[in-house]
């Protein structure tokens, strides 16, 4: 009775080995086709992933720049819109004051504003 378990046993061993050998050589025939082909993609990818890293480089300093340049520009606005009363100020103050004076006047007249003092 113990020799026919092991018999038994043995016999489905084999038996599954033989059920199996015909999938798993399949499987690895395939994978030898595919494996070139596979392996170029995988190249491909890296490429792409990394012209996709160099443009991400790219967007980022075009970015900043234009932020630069935006802040840069806002700045420009305020310093020329205070350039514009300093000049009006200015064409106002030589009806008052005599010749080339209204240069000293200047810090005078920012000082007395930055307190909050009546310009004149």
């Amino acid at each position: 009775s113990l020799m026919l378990k092991l018999a038994i046993t043995h016999s489905e061993l084999l038996r599954s080995q033989a059920d199996l050998i015909a999938p798993v050589q399949e499987l690895v025939r395939l994978v030898s086709v595919y494996k070139q082909s596979l392996e170029d993609k995988s190249i491909a990818l890296k490429r792409i992933d990394e012209e996709n890293e160099r443009r991400k480089v790219e967007l980022d300093i075009a970015v900043r720049k234009l932020e630069q340049s935006y802040n840069y520009e806002k700045q420009w606005r305020n310093d020329h819109t205070l350039n514009n009363w300093e000049r009006i100020f200015c064409k106002a103050a030589l009806n008052r004051t005599h010749g080339r004076r209204w240069k000293f006047v200047i810090s005078k007249v920012k000082q007395r504003a930055s307190l909050g003092l009546s310009v004149f």
